[in-house]
């Protein structure tokens, strides 16, 4: 019968069944190595939600600044409007009667857009307490 001698390569690795090689870094190292990859993940993360938190500032500022500049020929428009009707309204009654209507129906459409505005919040209010949605169950 003829014996077997094992004996390890010659480049100093181990076979399949061993558990490291030597070009392997220790754990240590690898532990090093993944900490600090994710403190570097974690800091690009962080500077992306700053680069976008950013831009999103701009489109609303951008936002605002097309909405003011559309809100004074809209307001002069309403406002004009405004004058046309109490002075379509003095040719039924008097001065004072035509602006008083056009005051009147100005604080009626702000009180109704107001109701339903809180209306609408409230409803959205009581949605978000309710974990189902603000649907009730029996």
């Amino acid at each position: 019968m003829r014996s077997v001698v094992l004996s390890p390569p010659p480049d100093g690795t181990r076979s399949p069944a061993g558990t490291s090689h030597a070009s392997e870094p220790p754990l240590s190292e690898v532990i090093k190595s993944t900490a600090g990859d994710l403190v570097n993940l974690a800091t690009a993360e962080v500077k992306l939600a700053r680069f976008e938190i950013a831009a999103n500032i701009r489109q609303a500022a951008d936002r605002v600044g097309w909405l003011a500049a559309a809100a004074i020929p809209l307001l002069l428009g309403y406002l004009l409007a405004l004058a046309a009707l109490a002075a379509w309204l003095r040719t039924l009654w008097d001065w004072p009667a035509a602006l008083a209507t056009v005051a009147a129906s100005q604080a009626l459409i702000g009180g109704l857009i107001m109701w339903l505005g809180s209306r609408s919040n409230a409803a959205a209010h009581r949605s978000s307490l309710s974990p189902a949605g603000g649907h009730r169950h029996a």
